[in-house]
């Protein structure tokens, strides 16, 4: 077991918890009058709103199943919590890159692109973070485990807020805990 203090286990079960909910913020569904997936933007190459939700949300699905294999929350060693730590980079960014792959409707380009912008931010500071938090000295753990604390707030915020958006921008009925 890691010798930590309550803040960095705190914060690193912030973290491991974030990891698991992105895929709780999934787009709700077409059920609006438009429901067929046709998409009213006119490009042609863009994917129809129901196709478009269904991408987005078999990529987040498959990224919370896999994050939540992960032990984050309690690694019983500093390599295992450092290779936890490779690992969700690792899955971050397969999100981050399936989300830039598709070719959204116009109707969300700048959320799309700020889907992506967020995974990018977040799994480079992961990245920035994971020798101080794997390092032994308390700490430098601490103030890794602070910084990822932050910075997963941060993403999540901004996460949710932006799938949000995506569903307002699409015209969709979601439950109001998006």
């Amino acid at each position: 077991m890691l010798n930590r203090s309550d803040s960095s286990r705190r914060a690193l079960t912030i973290l491991a918890a974030l990891a698991i909910s992105v895929g709780a913020a999934a787009c709700g569904s077409a059920t609006d009058g438009n429901a067929g997936g046709s998409d009213t933007s006119g490009d042609e190459a863009a994917l129809s709103k129901q196709e478009y939700l269904k991408q987005v949300n078999a990529a987040q699905t498959e990224f919370a199943t896999d994050a939540a294999k992960l032990n984050l929350a309690d690694p019983g060693s500093a390599k295992q919590f450092g290779n936890s730590l490779g690992d969700l980079e690792g899955m971050i960014e397969t999100l981050r890159k399936s989300l830039d792959q598709m070719d959204e409707p116009e109707a969300v380009t700048t959320e799309q692109e700020t889907l992506v912008r967020i995974l990018g931010d977040y799994r480079n500071t992961i990245g920035e973070q994971k020798g101080a938090l794997t390092s032994g000295n308390p700490e430098q753990a601490k103030a890794a485990a602070q910084q990822v604390g932050k910075a997963s707030t941060e993403f999540s915020k901004q996460f949710d807020a932006t799938i949000k958006q995506i569903n307002q921008n699409l015209g969709l009925k979601v439950s109001p805990s998006h």
